[in-house]
């Protein structure tokens, strides 16, 4: 049986070796966000990827260095990284564990704002 194709056009370089692409979950200005599979192991994690030709070296290093600071977080509410891998062409993949749920812009797209207790929570 053929699989199916996934609904992204990102390229996760080397780590295809490793993930399958399950689908797009999110884009910003500087990356977009894929829910990939690993191929032994069947887990599903979270690949942040740079996607623009035009990012300049300062943005690749900040990029890297939002890994790095997301590495050194341990706390129950925040995703745990898992690897941080060039993906040649100056790029840089975050490979973070997938947490299933709504983004924040969604929540704010149903409502107007939370109540104190919706955004502590």
């Amino acid at each position: 049986m053929a699989s199916a194709r996934p609904n992204s056009t990102v390229d996760i370089g080397e780590l295809a070796r490793t993930y399958t692409i399950v689908r797009e979950i999110g884009r910003g200005g500087m990356g977009s966000v894929v829910l990939a599979r690993h191929r032994e192991v069947n887990h599903q994690v979270a690949i942040k990827v740079a996607v623009r030709d035009d990012i300049d070296a300062e943005a690749i290093a900040r990029f890297a260095r939002e890994a790095r600071l997301m590495a050194r977080l341990r706390h129950p509410n925040i995703v745990g990284l898992y690897d941080v891998t060039p993906l040649g062409a100056g790029r840089v993949g975050i490979v973070m564990e997938y947490v299933r749920g709504r983004s924040l812009a969604h929540i704010l797209d149903q409502k107007d704002r939370l109540s104190l207790e919706q955004a502590v929570r």
